[in-house]
């Protein structure tokens, strides 16, 4: 039986994610406390590594379908009067027309409906506790039943409540403990929580170990391909 990944938010990183753990023969539970995928926001840009990826996801069509295709932006004083324009590029630095702006509501829309049916998503609901077990991780959740899985992965973003499920208000040191006795129940944080640390563990190149059903969860390394 594939080992379950429960990943808490389903933004834009959860079912991300969700998709390369189902690829890897994994099977992925998304949880999101809203009641559907979220829309909104504001626009994303997508340049670079971000585009080979969405290129071997096969969303690219897609999202070049929503691209806002931004022309010049130009500075005005208090007055109103324009007082310089310029060309997108050359805020970014790259290549006219190769980088992609589209609504944050459409990403989440393609990666949502690119994923929905090859992976588990329960909207709604939240992770309130963790229990490490010796089968694995049990998870409450603030409505649904619980379950036990394999492991537990914290994608919901800048107010991310995953440091507390395992650690509670010392984030720091379990982050660290991930580098030692590897623990059944692996998150990341926000990126407050690790700027609080005192430390910044490095995890083991190639893999992640798991204390019993997950002994080694393989990354996915991607190299952005050379343009012609």
């Amino acid at each position: 039986m594939a080992p379950t990944v429960l990943v808490s938010g389903a933004s834009i990183a959860g079912p991300a994610l969700a998709y390369w753990l189902h690829h890897h023969g994994f099977r992925p539970v998304v949880v999101e406390r809203s009641a559907a995928v979220r829309g909104g926001g504001y626009p994303i840009d997508l340049r670079g590594v971000a585009i080979d990826v969405a290129d071997r996801m096969g969303v690219l069509p897609e999202l070049r379908a929503a691209h806002v295709g931004t022309r010049r932006l130009a500075f005005v004083d208090a007055r109103g009067r324009v007082t310089s324009r310029i060309a997108p590029d050359q805020v970014t630095g790259s290549p006219a027309g190769q980088d992609l702006e589209l609504p944050r509501g459409d990403l989440t829309r393609v990666l949502y409906d690119h994923t929905r049916d090859d992976v588990e998503y329960v909207f709604g609901d939240s992770v309130t506790a963790l229990d490490d077990g010796p089968d694995g991780v049990r998870v409450t959740f603030e409505r649904g039943a619980p379950r036990t899985v394999d492991l537990v992965v914290g994608a919901d973003g800048l107010h991310s409540t995953s440091a507390a499920w395992s650690s509670g208000p010392n984030a720091g040191s379990a982050a660290t403990s991930a580098c030692g006795s590897p623990p059944s129940t692996w998150t990341t944080g926000s990126a407050s929580t690790a700027r609080r640390s005192s430390t910044r563990p490095r995890a083991p190149r190639g893999l992640v170990r798991h204390r019993r059903a997950l002994d080694r969860v393989p990354r996915v390394r991607v190299r952005r391909r050379r343009r012609p």
